[in-house]
């Protein structure tokens, strides 16, 4: 390679290197901070938490193997229809769609499935750590399935 080669790769990696910091790719690290801190991008987020119970429509009973499924977690509901999900989302109103199916088929008897949603209106945030993390929030919801 000739020397006018080497002197244009050189500029062409400076100026590279130049827009990647500008458009914010490029890390840092402050020699007077711990070494493992480094700049970087991120996304604040926060933990939507969804809790509940499912009974039964006619005999108001607690249902026990329902699944729950939202978009981004799933759990079953315990012994007592007691059940909890936990959604990583945008800390902002958010919308969730739930999904209750009965998992097990006629042991506890037959249910219809049921879609529902659990809707976040100005959530309330505790526990963030001051950086990305905005904290966590919850609601209630408790749903009744119909019996087949």
């Amino acid at each position: 390679m000739k020397r006018t080669d080497l002197s244009i790769l050189k500029m062409y990696s400076h100026l590279l290197a130049a827009l990647l910091f500008v458009f914010g790719m490029g890390t840092s690290c402050d020699s007077n901070k711990d070494s493992s801190t480094v700049a970087g991008n991120g996304s604040p987020y926060a933990k939507f938490k969804i809790k509940g119970n499912v009974k039964s429509d006619s005999t108001n009973a607690n249902i026990a193997a329902i699944k729950v499924l939202s978009p981004k977690d799933s759990t079953m509901t315990d012994s007592s229809g007691n059940y909890q999900l936990e959604i990583e989302s945008y800390p902002a109103g958010q919308t969730f769609m739930v999904h209750f199916v009965d998992a097990d088929g006629n042991l506890n008897g037959a249910f219809h499935t049921k879609d529902t949603v659990a809707t976040f209106t100005n959530p309330q945030y505790i526990d963030g750590d001051g950086s990305w993390y905005e904290g966590e929030t919850s609601t209630q919801l408790n749903v009744k399935l119909k019996p087949e």
